[in-house]
């Protein structure tokens, strides 16, 4: 995922502006350009929802908290209350 993409991404729940958070990068060469790539890191919703970048790829499903819990629990120290707080509200 290209950095300036999170100008265009919005929360699926909220439809508000994402956080970004960045764990790793990969330079990319294209035609004429080298662009910085998030290969990994974390998309968070101001509505507790948090959306994994893995691979480049921001997984936008909502359960997307649960599907990839390892890889968030690692690097969101909140992670135990916000996906509690979220099965509570939100019945998952």
């Amino acid at each position: 995922m290209q950095k300036n993409l999170i100008n265009f991404i919005l929360c699926p729940v909220n439809k508000k502006k994402l956080e970004l958070q960045v764990y790793k990068t990969e330079n990319r060469n294209y035609t004429q350009d080298t662009v910085e790539e998030i290969m990994e890191g974390l998309l968070i919703s101001d509505s507790g929802f948090i959306y994994p970048i893995i691979g480049g790829v921001p997984r936008m499903q909502l359960d997307a908290f649960l599907e990839y819990r390892d890889m968030i629990s690692l690097n969101y120290k909140d992670y135990n209350n916000v996906k509690n707080t979220l099965l509570e509200e939100y019945g998952y």
